[in-house]
Formats: structure tokens, C-alpha cells, sequence
């Protein structure tokens, strides 16, 4: 489990200028040799495949009365990855830009690689750019949007909250597109 707050400033138009988060991380009863990870692939991996020049975290781990965690194969990167996706479609809908705009508008530049973000994770090469457009493609987005606004709508009917929060994340559509097959 980990929790985390994050604040992040951009510009008017859309421009990631900072990012802050206070990370708090259950490692468990006592920290195993591997925990670590979790702290150190986190900051590597902060900025996600986005162009962010500022960026600040705290780390907090609480010792608890749960099972000892270890790292493998990666830990804390699909925790981070999740943690700034999220707060990517959180600035969309604070600007009213489509996400995927938002994303295209902050991805390191193909023309910047091989790059290093300023918590000193190393990317070799990658064209962001072009594997946004394949994935909304296949995802057939424009249709996918529709659905998006009618699942968000029918929860405000209902007032469940918690199904208002989750239908807010597009990840969570996306599943739901998955298990319905909705017509493309």
C-alpha cells in the first residue's frame, strides 16, 4: 500500500512546470534488504514519460503491523506510474483539455533522447508521441470519450460515490470498455 498527495503547477495552456509528492509507503513489520526499492525506483521513475524540470518528494514509511515487503522486479514503478497518470487526467479536467492532448503537449520530446529527468532516471530513446496515437487508435478514443461521459453521467444519477470517483479515472474505463466489448 501506498499513499500519496501531489501537487503539481503548470501554465495556462497546459505546461507541466513542477510536480511535488509526499509518498507514503507500508513496508511492513521491519524493513527487508530489498525495500528500498520502492523509495529509490519511485524518484527515478517520477516524472513518468513527461517533460516536469521541478520536482520535490518526501518519503514516509510507517512501520506497521503488516507482513515485511521485498522488492521485485521493478517495485514502486507501477505505483509512480499510476500516481502521475492520475494526476495528468486530474490537470486535464482543471484545464478542460482532452487528456491525451495534455500528454502530447508534455512528453519529453523525441528530439531530447537519450534524456534524463531531473531526479536522474535515464531514458535511452522512445517516441511518446507516436505510441499515444497508436494506443488511441486501437482504443478507438473518440468513441471511447462518449463512453467515458455517459458512465460518469449515469453514476451522478445513482449518487453511489465511490462509482463517481472511480469512473472519473480512465483507467477505470478502459477496464469496463474491456469486460463490455463495446461496439467500435
Amino acid at each position: 500500500d501506498s499513499g500519496n498527495h501531489r501537487i503539481q503547477k503548470f501554465t495556462k495552456d497546459g505546461k507541466f512546470l513542477a510536480m511535488r509528492i509526499d509518498w507514503i509507503v507500508d513496508l511492513g513489520a521491519y524493513l527487508s534488504p530489498g525495500a528500498q526499492g520502492h523509495v529509490r525506483n519511485t524518484t527515478n521513475c517520477m516524472t513518468g514519460v513527461y517533460k516536469i524540470p521541478a520536482l520535490y518528494a518526501s518519503y514516509r514509511i510507517p512501520i506497521t503491523n503488516t507482513t515485511p515487503i521485498g522488492a521485485y522486479r521493478g517495485a514502486g514503478r507501477p505505483d509512480i506510474a499510476y500516481a502521475v497518470e492520475r494526476l495528468v487526467n486530474q490537470a486535464a479536467a482543471e484545464i478542460n483539455v482532452d487528456p491525451a492532448e495534455l500528454r502530447r503537449r508534455n512528453f519529453i520530446p523525441p528530439a531530447d533522447f537519450p534524456y534524463t529527468s531531473p531526479s536522474g532516471g535515464e531514458y535511452e530513446c522512445a517516441d511518446m508521441p507516436g505510441v499515444l496515437e497508436k494506443a488511441l487508435k486501437l482504443a478507438d478514443w473518440s468513441k471511447l470519450k462518449d463512453v467515458e461521459t455517459k458512465v460518469y453521467t449515469d453514476a451522478v444519477r445513482r449518487t453511489d460515490a465511490d462509482t463517481i470517483r472511480d469512473c472519473k479515472d480512465f483507467e477505470i474505463v478502459v477496464m469496463m470498455r474491456e469486460r463490455t466489448r463495446f461496439p467500435r
